[in-house]
């Protein structure tokens, strides 16, 4: 169980497209570099990979707050379905409230 401390060969996309093909019904992209930092999510890398996929993606790693939540809405790829938002949760550093804005911000 070396979890992230070995590298599988495959960039993010090709291992994407493999499992994608497997029939993923979607796929969690964690930006692991970014994970639990609070740095700020990386929109760019989420929506270059979304633009491969068909099936849904779910964006995890660095989110501070309802700003990020914002940025990966900005991006438009219909296909972004959802974000990871713990740690931020779990620290105050954003509440529901902020985060359910954020998405009817989208919806309108």
């Amino acid at each position: 169980m070396a979890g992230w401390t070995e590298t599988t060969g495959f960039d993010a996309i090709t291992l994407a497209r493999r499992v994608e093909q497997w029939g993923a019904a979607g796929i969690v992209y964690t930006n692991i570099e970014r994970d639990g930092t609070g740095a700020g999510v990386d929109a760019e890398s989420v929506a270059e990979l979304a633009d491969e996929l068909r099936i849904p993606v779910i964006a995890s790693g660095g989110v501070r707050g309802a700003g990020d939540v914002n940025r990966l809405l900005s991006v438009g790829r219909d296909n972004i379905r959802g974000v990871i938002v713990g740690r931020a949760l779990y620290e105050g550093n954003v509440t529901m409230a902020e985060l359910l804005a954020a998405s009817q911000v989208a919806e309108s």
